[in-house]
Protein backbone atom coordinates (compact mmCIF):
# COMPACT_ATOMS: atom_id res chain seq x y z
CA UNK A 1 0.00 0.00 0.00
CA UNK A 2 2.97 2.19 0.80
CA UNK A 3 3.67 3.01 -2.72
CA UNK A 4 0.19 3.73 -4.14
CA UNK A 5 -0.26 5.93 -1.46
CA UNK A 6 3.39 6.88 -2.53
CA UNK A 7 2.46 7.75 -6.05
CA UNK A 8 -0.69 9.23 -4.80
CA UNK A 9 1.21 12.15 -3.01
CA UNK A 10 3.47 12.69 -6.13
CA UNK A 11 0.92 12.97 -8.35
CA UNK A 12 -0.84 15.34 -5.84
CA UNK A 13 2.22 17.47 -5.49
CA UNK A 14 3.12 17.54 -8.91
CA UNK A 15 0.21 19.57 -10.01
CA UNK A 16 -0.08 22.14 -6.94
CA UNK A 17 -2.49 19.83 -4.87
CA UNK A 18 -1.12 18.76 -2.11
CA UNK A 19 -2.07 18.70 1.53
CA UNK A 20 0.54 17.47 4.50
CA UNK A 21 -1.25 17.86 7.57
CA UNK A 22 -4.04 17.18 9.93
CA UNK A 23 -7.06 15.75 8.98
CA UNK A 24 -10.15 18.04 7.79
CA UNK A 25 -12.85 18.53 6.19
CA UNK A 26 -12.73 19.44 2.11
CA UNK A 27 -14.75 22.60 0.82
CA UNK A 28 -18.07 22.08 -0.44
CA UNK A 29 -16.47 22.35 -4.12
CA UNK A 30 -13.71 20.19 -3.29
CA UNK A 31 -16.01 17.44 -1.77
CA UNK A 32 -18.49 17.92 -4.65
CA UNK A 33 -15.93 17.61 -7.37
CA UNK A 34 -14.67 14.63 -5.65
CA UNK A 35 -18.02 12.79 -5.75
CA UNK A 36 -18.70 13.09 -9.00
CA UNK A 37 -15.28 11.82 -9.94
CA UNK A 38 -15.86 8.70 -8.00
CA UNK A 39 -19.28 8.70 -9.17
CA UNK A 40 -17.91 8.75 -13.06
CA UNK A 41 -15.34 6.00 -12.52
CA UNK A 42 -17.83 3.78 -10.72
CA UNK A 43 -20.30 3.91 -13.83
CA UNK A 44 -16.74 3.66 -16.22
CA UNK A 45 -16.93 0.14 -14.65
CA UNK A 46 -20.33 -0.84 -14.94
CA UNK A 47 -20.24 0.55 -18.74
CA UNK A 48 -17.37 -1.34 -19.38
CA UNK A 49 -17.42 -4.01 -22.40
CA UNK A 50 -13.82 -5.42 -21.95
CA UNK A 51 -11.74 -7.03 -18.99
CA UNK A 52 -9.07 -4.01 -19.55
CA UNK A 53 -11.73 -1.47 -19.24
CA UNK A 54 -13.11 -2.93 -16.08
CA UNK A 55 -9.15 -2.75 -14.52
CA UNK A 56 -8.67 0.74 -16.05
CA UNK A 57 -12.05 2.15 -14.38
CA UNK A 58 -11.15 -0.22 -10.96
CA UNK A 59 -7.45 1.59 -10.57
CA UNK A 60 -9.08 4.90 -11.66
CA UNK A 61 -11.53 4.80 -8.87
CA UNK A 62 -8.92 3.69 -6.26
CA UNK A 63 -6.88 6.74 -7.23
CA UNK A 64 -9.60 9.24 -6.92
CA UNK A 65 -10.10 7.21 -3.03
CA UNK A 66 -6.87 7.19 -2.18
CA UNK A 67 -6.21 10.73 -3.83
CA UNK A 68 -9.49 12.34 -1.50
CA UNK A 69 -8.07 10.05 1.10
CA UNK A 70 -4.94 12.18 0.96
CA UNK A 71 -6.50 15.66 0.71
CA UNK A 72 -8.24 14.91 3.58
CA UNK A 73 -5.01 14.53 4.86
CA UNK A 74 -6.32 11.03 6.60
CA UNK A 75 -3.39 8.44 7.68
CA UNK A 76 -5.23 6.00 5.07
CA UNK A 77 -2.94 3.01 5.75
CA UNK A 78 -3.57 2.70 9.49
CA UNK A 79 -6.99 3.26 8.70
CA UNK A 80 -7.36 0.34 6.40
CA UNK A 81 -5.04 -2.02 8.84
CA UNK A 82 -8.45 -1.16 11.30
CA UNK A 83 -10.98 -1.82 8.88
CA UNK A 84 -9.25 -4.73 7.33
CA UNK A 85 -9.33 -6.52 10.80
CA UNK A 86 -12.81 -5.47 12.00
CA UNK A 87 -13.70 -6.79 8.21
CA UNK A 88 -12.08 -10.22 8.59
CA UNK A 89 -14.56 -10.55 11.57
CA UNK A 90 -17.59 -10.48 9.25
CA UNK A 91 -19.12 -13.79 8.15
CA UNK A 92 -20.88 -14.80 4.70
CA UNK A 93 -24.21 -14.47 4.59
CA UNK A 94 -26.45 -17.95 4.62
CA UNK A 95 -28.88 -16.31 2.28
CA UNK A 96 -30.25 -13.44 0.44
CA UNK A 97 -32.84 -12.73 3.52
CA UNK A 98 -29.59 -12.38 5.47
CA UNK A 99 -27.89 -9.66 3.58
CA UNK A 100 -29.62 -5.89 3.29
CA UNK A 101 -28.05 -6.17 -0.35
CA UNK A 102 -30.68 -8.58 -0.73
CA UNK A 103 -27.44 -11.08 -2.14
CA UNK A 104 -26.51 -14.49 -0.97
CA UNK A 105 -22.63 -12.86 -2.07
CA UNK A 106 -22.81 -10.11 0.94
CA UNK A 107 -20.30 -10.81 3.94
CA UNK A 108 -22.19 -9.45 6.69
CA UNK A 109 -21.71 -8.18 10.62
CA UNK A 110 -22.53 -10.85 12.86
CA UNK A 111 -23.95 -10.16 16.55
CA UNK A 112 -22.07 -8.60 18.38
CA UNK A 113 -19.69 -7.23 15.73
CA UNK A 114 -17.84 -3.74 16.59
CA UNK A 115 -16.67 -0.65 13.56
CA UNK A 116 -13.60 -0.08 14.51
CA UNK A 117 -12.42 2.91 15.83
CA UNK A 118 -11.07 5.92 13.63
CA UNK A 119 -11.20 8.24 16.05
CA UNK A 120 -7.87 9.09 17.02
CA UNK A 121 -6.61 8.62 13.13
CA UNK A 122 -8.98 11.60 12.51
CA UNK A 123 -8.20 13.93 15.42
CA UNK A 124 -4.77 12.83 16.82
CA UNK A 125 -3.95 14.44 19.67
CA UNK A 126 -1.34 17.10 19.85
CA UNK A 127 2.96 15.65 19.53
CA UNK A 128 4.75 17.30 22.46
CA UNK A 129 7.43 17.12 20.31
CA UNK A 130 5.83 19.64 18.02
CA UNK A 131 4.62 22.10 19.72
CA UNK A 132 7.21 24.34 21.57
CA UNK A 133 6.03 25.33 25.36
CA UNK A 134 4.80 28.84 24.26
CA UNK A 135 2.12 27.03 22.51
CA UNK A 136 3.66 27.48 18.88
CA UNK A 137 4.10 24.89 16.31
CA UNK A 138 7.59 24.20 15.13
CA UNK A 139 6.12 21.59 12.39
CA UNK A 140 2.65 19.48 12.14
CA UNK A 141 3.43 16.54 9.53
CA UNK A 142 7.45 16.17 7.98
CA UNK A 143 7.96 13.30 6.19
CA UNK A 144 11.61 13.48 7.61
CA UNK A 145 10.32 13.97 10.81
CA UNK A 146 11.59 10.77 13.18
CA UNK A 147 10.90 9.65 16.44
CA UNK A 148 14.61 10.29 17.19
CA UNK A 149 14.24 13.91 15.65
CA UNK A 150 11.10 14.61 18.12
CA UNK A 151 13.01 13.47 21.24
CA UNK A 152 16.01 15.68 20.11
CA UNK A 153 13.56 18.84 19.23
CA UNK A 154 12.23 18.13 22.72
CA UNK A 155 15.39 17.36 24.50
CA UNK A 156 16.96 20.75 23.83
CA UNK A 157 13.78 23.05 23.99
CA UNK A 158 12.42 21.99 27.28
CA UNK A 159 13.39 24.60 30.63
CA UNK A 160 14.68 26.96 28.10
CA UNK A 161 13.01 30.56 28.03
CA UNK A 162 11.74 31.93 24.70
CA UNK A 163 14.96 33.79 23.60
CA UNK A 164 17.15 30.85 24.11
CA UNK A 165 14.76 28.96 22.11
CA UNK A 166 15.60 31.05 18.89
CA UNK A 167 18.25 28.53 17.51
CA UNK A 168 16.46 25.45 18.61
CA UNK A 169 16.56 22.88 15.49
CA UNK A 170 13.57 22.50 13.79
CA UNK A 171 11.77 19.44 12.25
CA UNK A 172 12.85 20.75 8.85
CA UNK A 173 16.78 21.18 10.03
Amino acid sequence: MNEFIDNIEKFHERFANEYNDYARALSKDEKSFRVTCLREECDEYEEAATLEDELDALIDLVYFALGTAYRHGFDFEAAWKRVHAANMLKVRANTARDSKRGSSLDVVKPKGWKAPDLSDIVNPPPNPALVSPAGGVYAKKRKNLTESKMNDIVKHSIGKKGSERENIESAEG
